[in-house]
C-alpha cells in the first residue's frame, strides 16, 4: 500500500488524521479532498490503496459554491457511488457523530456493510481528547497493508 486519500472538511479533525498518519505510516503518501465532489474527482483519477473519509461532508468545497450543502451521509454516498463506477478501494468511514440527519451511525455502517462489502471495512469514532481512534485505525490501516503483501 502507498497512496491515501483522506476526504475531510473539518480542519482540525484533518490535522489529527494527517499528523497521526504522518507518524505512523511515514512511507505512504496522504492526498487530501475536503468535499463530496473533489474525493470523487481525486479517486476517479485512481492510484489509492485507501480511502478514509468523513461521514457528513459538503457537497462542493467552500471557495467553490456560495450554496453549499452538506450531505448528512456523504461518505456513505461516496463510498456506493464509486462502486458504482466500477473504482474499489478499501474505505473506512473517520466520524465524530452518532447520528446523520435521521439515521444513527449503526444503521449506515449496517448498509455499508451489506452493500459495499467488497471496499467498506468499518468506522473509527473519532475523539480529539482520545486516542483510542488511532489504535482503531491502525488496525484497519495494517489489514490493508498486510492484505497487498
Amino acid at each position: 500500500m502507498k497512496k491515501i486519500l483522506l476526504i475531510e472538511d473539518d480542519g482540525n479533525k484533518r490535522n489529527d488524521i494527517v499528523e497521526f498518519l504522518k507518524e505512523s505510516y511515514p512511507d505512504k503518501k496522504t492526498d487530501l479532498a475536503f468535499s463530496f465532489n473533489a474525493g470523487v474527482r481525486k479517486a476517479m483519477k485512481g492510484g489509492y490503496d485507501l480511502m478514509l473519509v468523513d461521514m457528513t461532508l459538503p457537497k462542493f468545497d467552500k471557495d467553490k459554491g456560495s450554496n453549499e450543502r452538506t450531505l448528512h451521509n456523504g461518505g456513505e454516498l461516496l463510498i456506493g457511488y464509486l462502486m458504482d463506477l466500477g473504482i474499489s478501494i478499501k474505505s473506512i468511514v473517520i466520524t465524530q457523530y452518532d447520528n446523520f440527519g435521521e439515521e444513527t451511525l449503526e444503521t449506515i455502517d449496517g448498509r455499508l456493510k451489506a452493500d459495499c462489502h467488497e471496499t467498506y471495512m468499518g468506522t473509527v469514532k473519532y475523539n480529539s481528547s482520545e486516542d483510542g481512534w488511532k489504535y482503531e485505525l491502525t488496525k484497519y490501516i495494517d489489514n490493508v497493508i498486510y492484505s497487498y503483501h
